[in-house]
């Protein structure tokens, strides 16, 4: 049974392969120098147990990243830079593995043989080592998998912008991340605010009370927006109420144009995650949800290849592409009715 301040079986796993395979180099070294067919034996029984380690410590890592949660925004990036580190890691030492031991059943694990297999291991070793650095970045520096994260690492947390209660204009900062809480006159800054890349700009008004936008389309439409700075890696939300909307709401990232940009998609029962790209539309995971009605929170994580879209804190769709170009965030409203918006938020999550 995991203990309950374990985020998963990773930090179980992961000392193993690396202890086994820096283990297994080191007596390869000593072999070569001792030229001994014993210590020849030895290393290659512990490279191949420490390659097979890795097969489940790698699996139980991708299952703690998708159920992985930072305050910092950064995280996102370097958890994905981590995940393609151990996805190489993993192979190059099966390859080497696979390969010492069809040459050692043949009993010509020797000479020139050995010699190269070794400069293999110490170079898989390398990689072995990038990665566990990579890893206890994301724990010690960003407080991944951390319940109390005392010290936040220089640059971590995106520069809180100073607020103006006067202002009732989207907040930017420096490196481009965005927050807009839709204060009292927000809808009289909307047209000036937000660009309007495909059909019309809907009408808004604000509740104060709930500090929150309300957009209304009379009839059925599909208006395309995007506001703020281009960002490349980044974790966006929105709390969004369509009860009284009939049709669907998709959060955008990396917005281009009408015809470029990855999206995430609510219409109330449904989370579509996707991306079009020169007009073609392709959909990566979707998911079925049994929502309650009232307010719930869209996220979307973009960072290099790795796709990842929550509802209300739960990771329900996935997926992975090619990245898209720096692009602003937006949203696009399908359908008539009334949407309400409250506490819209992008944030750049460069390393």
């Amino acid at each position: 049974m995991i203990p309950d301040y374990l985020p998963g079986v990773h930090p179980l796993l992961v000392h193993f392969p690396i202890a086994l395979l820096t283990v297994a180099v080191l007596v390869d070294l000593a072999a070569a120098i001792r030229r001994s067919a014993g210590w020849r034996g030895a290393a290659t029984a512990l490279l191949v147990g420490g390659a097979l380690t890795l097969i489940p410590t790698y699996l139980a890592g991708r299952w703690a990243v998708d159920a992985m949660q930072s305050p910092f925004p950064a995280a996102e990036t370097a958890a994905s830079a981590h995940a393609d580190s151990a996805w190489l890691t993993l192979l190059v030492f099966l390859a080497v593995a696979a390969v010492r031991l069809a040459i050692a059943w043949w009993g010509r694990l020797d000479g020139w043989r050995h010699t190269a297999l070794l400069v293999a291991g110490v170079a898989a070793w390398g990689l072995l080592v990038q990665t566990a650095d990579r890893g206890g970045r994301l724990v010690f520096d960003l407080g991944v998998g951390v319940r109390p994260v005392r010290e936040a690492p220089e640059g971590a947390f995106a520069p809180e912008p100073e607020i103006d209660p006067s202002q009732v204009s989207p907040l930017l900062s420096e490196d481009g991340s965005l927050r807009w809480d839709f204060p009292p006159g927000a809808e009289q800054v909307l047209g000036q605010a937000v660009e309007v890349i495909a059909g019309t700009l809907p009408e808004a008004t604000v509740e104060a009370r709930a500090s929150s936008l309300v957009l209304t389309l009379p009839e059925a439409a599909a208006p395309v927006l995007a506001l703020g700075a281009p960002l490349e890696n980044l974790r966006a939300s929105l709390s969004v109420n369509l009860d009284a909307f009939d049709g669907s709401l998709a959060l955008l990232h990396h917005v281009g144009g009408p015809d470029s940009y990855g999206y995430l998609r609510w219409d109330g029962r449904s989370l579509l995650l996707g991306q079009v790209v020169a007009g073609r539309a392709e959909e990566f995971d979707r998911a079925t949800v049994e929502a309650a009605s009232g307010w719930h929170q869209l996220t979307v994580v973009a960072a290099g290849r790795h796709l990842r879209g929550y509802l209300d804190g739960e990771l329900l769709v996935h997926g992975h592409a090619d990245p898209l170009p720096a692009g602003r965030i937006g949203l696009l409203l399908q359908g008539s009715g009334s949407v309400r918006l409250a506490e819209l938020r992008a944030d750049s999550a460069q390393e």
